[in-house]
């Protein structure tokens, strides 16, 4: 830990479930930004006006979760609510002692595109002001539909966990033939079950890019809470052919979690997106780092191009190409990422 500030030395801590050693001679203001950038504030409990704010944030999410979930069952959709809410009920008893910015619902495969329609008629609005034709492009790519309800919160509805990109079709029969519930708001709520939360939370940095402390204490905790899990794990990772991908997981969130850097360079990237702010890897960076992925070359080749190339909303919301150039829509992506990149590392 000789190479961590002592701000971070105290949030490292809080994610080991031990008590945080608080002093005089701390910043608390980089305490506080640190561990609000990585979903710690909960856990942390230094400014009790945020932790109420932060509650009253979580309740209207939850509430909307389960209204979600209502109207999709109302519709013949099954749908499971992970992360956010549900993760926080089984971690810790209590829906707001997490962070998060929105909900995540599952449903089935076939189910997806009649749980998009239903939502849109029930009043959801996209989450991205694009034409029809890019916004299912962004559906296809990414797997989620983006929506808000009426009380503003963001609704993620995924057909799988990972976007395309990744080559790691994870949702299949085999999860939902498992029924593992939370209660939130008194109702029961389908949600993951502990093996499958456990490999979605350990293989879940790789979506974004970045790595937050939180999600390696969700994995640190979640496999002390249930004995046996990490086996069963290991079994549903091998079934699902992302092996060695979840054992990557579990290697990096023990090497974070016990504070220090070992002389492997992929672990090395990892501690200094954890511990060095924004702690977003650009992703030419983000490119270097899949290649020290254990993937086979097609996939490394996939997500490489996958990320410089495929467009995101903040291209397609940009000057709106005519349908007939929308070919050009991953060159524009490409040169918006060379103009950001190019600009920050010459300030």
């Amino acid at each position: 830990m000789r190479d961590l500030s002592p701000e971070h030395r105290v949030l490292l801590q809080i994610a080991r479930g031990e008590p945080g050693q608080l002093s005089e001679n701390l910043n608390r203001d980089f305490l506080i930004a640190e561990a609000n950038r990585h979903g710690m504030m909960p856990q942390l409990r230094l400014d009790d006006e945020w932790y109420r704010a932060n509650a009253r944030k979580n309740f209207i999410a939850t509430n909307s979760a389960v209204r979600a979930v209502d109207i999709l069952s109302g519709g013949n959709v099954s749908a499971i609510v992970f992360k956010g809410p549900a993760l926080a009920q089984e971690l810790y008893g209590d829906f707001t002692l997490r962070q998060y910015i929105d909900i995540d619902i599952l449903v089935r495969v076939d189910d997806f595109e009649p749980a998009i329609e239903l939502l849109k008629r029930t009043g959801y609005r996209a989450l991205y002001n694009v034409r029809e034709d890019l916004e299912r492009r962004l559906i296809r790519s990414s797997n989620v539909f983006g929506c808000r309800d009426s009380s503003g919160v963001h609704i993620e509805l995924h057909r799988d966990f990972f976007p395309a990109k990744y080559r790691l079709p994870i949702n299949s029969e085999k999860l939902w033939e498992t029924v593992h519930c939370v209660s939130l708001l008194g109702r029961p709520v389908r949600t993951l079950p502990p093996e499958w939360n456990l490999l979605e939370l350990g293989l879940h940095s790789l979506k974004h890019h970045y790595f937050k402390l939180e999600w390696f204490a969700s994995v640190d905790r979640l496999s002390r809470a249930y004995n046996g899990v990490q086996g069963l794990t290991r079994e549903l990772a091998r079934s699902l052919n992302c092996a060695p991908l979840f054992e990557l997981s579990l290697e990096i969130t023990k090497s974070v979690l016990a504070g220090f850097r070992t002389r492997d360079k992929l672990h090395q990237r990892v501690f200094h997106s954890v511990w060095s702010p924004p702690g977003t890897m650009s992703p030419f960076e983000f490119c270097r780092f899949v290649w020290s992925l254990p993937r086979d070359i097609r996939s490394k080749l996939s997500i490489s191009a996958a990320t410089v190339f495929e467009p995101t909303s903040l291209e397609f919301e940009e000057p709106s190409l005519p349908r007939l150039l929308n070919s050009l829509y991953p060159l524009m992506r490409l040169v918006r990422l060379s103009r950001k990149y190019m600009t920050k590392s010459n300030m």
